[in-house]
């Protein structure tokens, strides 16, 4: 897969409403039709720690971007 990079703000929304697995996720927002759902490589998904010390932080992160359009995150430049 091709590496890319993305500029944005760290955000966590809420995600998968009224079902089991509703939580809240972290994303890139770039603008309020654009915003990537982000998970760190190695990183456990349901706890998502490395992105909770990014919250509304500028980063510049860069990563492959899975089959369900999340970008599996490599490296983070705050």
């Amino acid at each position: 897969m091709e590496q890319k990079t993305y500029t944005g703000t760290i955000v966590f929304l809420s995600k998968n409403e009224g079902s089991k697995s509703e939580s809240f996720y972290p994303f890139l927002y770039q603008n309020k039709n654009n915003y990537i759902k982000l998970f760190f490589r190695d990183d456990n998904p349901f706890e998502n720690n490395i992105f909770d010390q990014l919250d509304g932080c500028v980063a510049t992160v860069s990563g492959e971007i899975n089959a369900n359009g999340e970008l599996i995150v490599s490296k983070i430049e705050k």
